[in-house]
């Protein structure tokens, strides 16, 4: 059977504060001291000198995410997990990178054309760092953005068609 859907009228139910809910508002990066690891990954992922490193401060068991800045102007994530999440890592590396830039961020490859880095007991990535904003109710119409999530929700299963048995194995399945 076919069913068809009114358009809801979003406009007139009120805003939600969908903003609350995105855990990311609130931390902030704070500059620290390039140490050794941080400088063998900006090598490993061959990279230009970094003039500037801030970790981001949150409450994550599982990561820790860094932004670099180098010294020709471009801006750099390097996120570190637990060596024990190195195959859900490299799983969401090449789900990612199946994906279109416009809508989701590009994993570095390594010179042996794999994503991640193994780096004593830790796992590392690196991915250009795009500027963004926190979504507050007022800065983006809730109609696109309903679409841009629905986009995104196809593209992803269009790509997980393509990911191997093993990396799809690796992947959370809810």
């Amino acid at each position: 059977t076919f069913c068809m859907i009114n358009k809801l009228n979003i406009t007139e139910v009120g805003k939600v504060e969908l903003f609350k809910i995105e855990t990311n508002a609130s931390f902030a990066f704070y500059p620290i001291e390039f140490d050794n690891d941080i400088l063998s990954v900006v090598n490993a992922f061959n990279l230009n000198q970094p003039v500037l490193a801030e970790k981001l401060i949150k409450p994550s068991p599982t990561s820790s995410l860094y932004r670099l800045k180098l010294e020709d102007g471009s801006v750099f994530i390097l996120r570190k997990c637990l060596l024990s999440k190195l195959s859900l890592l490299s799983a969401q590396c090449e789900l990612s990178n199946l994906l279109s830039d416009s809508i989701f961020i590009q994993p570095l490859r390594l010179q042996q054309n794999n994503f991640v880095l193994q780096l004593g007991e830790s796992a590392w990535i690196a991915y250009p760092y795009i500027e963004g904003t926190i979504y507050t109710g007022d800065n983006c119409n809730i109609d696109s953005l309903l679409n841009s999530v629905l986009d995104f929700e196809k593209s992803l299963k269009n790509a997980s068609k393509k990911l191997s048995y093993i990396h799809k194995a690796n992947l959370p399945t809810q």
